[in-house]
């Protein structure tokens, strides 16, 4: 989030490990090796540390030191493209970055802000509000992004 400028002072922290990818291995099965690996080191700081088995698997750990959530993927490099785009939206308007803060703020508030209980997530909430900035107003606050 704060690489995108969406970040909020209770906001995680999002790692990508990229990992040369193995012929022999499924993707996913690939990231799984890796981030199980990792987490037989981190559990002697962090014993509930976990490796979370969604689509994209995610290791979920607490850096004491930082006091920071820490969510590392493995080989999604789509991440990383998004975080890029979600950037320039913050930059072209004064408005996009209060508006996505105070829509994440609410939906905290409302406790409709945790994907792992089933309902939205930060970056589902950001992406609502860009999707409203750009077809919701006239004018529209945001241009469309165009493949």
């Amino acid at each position: 989030s704060t690489m995108s400028g969406f970040g909020l002072d209770s906001s995680d922290m999002d790692l990508c490990l990229y990992v040369r990818p193995l012929d022999n291995l499924e993707p996913r099965a690939h990231a799984l090796l890796h981030l199980n690996y990792i987490l037989s080191y981190i559990k002697s700081f962090d014993p509930n540390a976990e490796v979370i088995q969604a689509k994209v698997p995610i290791l979920k750990f607490r850096d004491a030191h930082a006091g920071l959530q820490v969510d590392l993927n493995c080989n999604n490099v789509v991440g990383i493209r998004n975080t890029n785009l979600l950037y320039c939206f913050s930059t072209l308007d004064w408005r996009v970055r209060p508006l996505v803060a105070l829509t994440k703020l609410w939906a905290q508030a409302h406790n409709i802000n945790d994907a792992r209980r089933r309902t939205l997530s930060s970056y589902s909430l950001t992406l609502m509000v860009i999707h409203f900035l750009q077809c919701g107003t006239r004018p529209a606050v945001l241009p469309r992004a165009c493949a």
